[in-house]
């Protein structure tokens, strides 16, 4: 499995795959979507909740809800997008993984990030060691915490994926490194109010680190978690009518990928 120091230092094949895309001729072309009834979002916004629960928000796991994905026309403003990392070992998404109740892997790895999907669309970014359910804190590092929330998550049929959390409760929930390598980064956020989006940093190539500071000095969220990029870089939008890719994989790609997290203007 991968290591956080691992996945952010390491000059990884991902990372070499990304960087030689990024230096050759190959442009990427990324539209931002505009509300139907509301101003164009901030630079970088791929996707934005106008309000709280105006958009349904959902995991595909691959390859067996392949056959759920948004079609490419006559689809609602959204947003497609890989989300948590793959385990190359078990070919499944790393870390704590819930599927519809189903606890498939009750194992949270060292990240902090925790996205929680219920089955009506709803979502929320919260910390692995401090998450709340129905008036309930659980910290699922905890043995017994943990098996609580997987006996509530089952009966909520809820759906979960662990990634890095980058902004915690307003504040960077990391620090600068020294020579920390440069790629293009996407993370999911959460706003304070609970509005969920999606903000990309395409073109330009940044650390984590100033990733995640530009993304609080602009947009402010309280919560916000990185999502899997390089070689397992899948994205698409389509907002009035039109539709475009925002990745570098095309549908054609997707048999190596295990998840996707979905962003849909109800």
């Amino acid at each position: 499995m991968r290591s956080v120091q691992a996945f952010i230092y390491a000059p990884v094949l991902r990372g070499l795959f990304l960087a030689a895309l990024t230096s050759s001729a190959l442009t990427l072309n990324i539209t931002l979507a505009a509300a139907d009834d509301g101003p164009p979002p901030p630079a970088g916004v791929l996707f934005q909740e106008t309000q709280p629960g105006s958009a349904e928000i959902s995991i595909l796991f691959l390859p067996d809800e392949l056959d759920q994905l948004p079609p490419t026309s006559g689809a609602p403003t959204r947003v497609v997008a890989t989300g948590a990392y793959t385990s190359g070992d078990r070919f499944a998404p790393e870390g704590f993984v819930i599927r519809s109740g189903d606890a498939t892997h009750p194992y949270p790895q060292g990240w902090d990030g925790l996205l929680l999907t219920w089955p009506d669309g709803g979502a929320m970014i919260s910390d692995v060691s401090d998450t709340k359910l129905d008036g309930t804190v659980y910290n699922l590092r905890d043995r017994e915490s943990r098996q609580a929330f997987l006996e509530r998550a089952e009966d909520l049929r809820l759906s979960a994926l662990q990634s890095h959390l980058l902004i915690r409760n307003g504040e960077l929930d990391l620090r600068p490194s020294e020579n920390a390598p440069t790629f293009r980064r996407r993370m999911l956020f959460q706003m304070e109010d609970g509005r969920i989006g999606v903000y990309d940093t395409s073109p330009r190539l940044v650390t984590l680190y100033e990733a995640a500071a530009e993304l609080l000095d602009s947009i402010g969220p309280e919560m916000a978690l990185n999502l899997d990029m390089g070689a397992y870089d899948f994205c698409e939008q389509a907002w009035s009518g039109r539709f475009s890719r925002c990745g570098l994989l095309d549908r054609d790609g997707l048999s190596k990928l295990t998840n996707l997290i979905v962003l849909k203007k109800r």
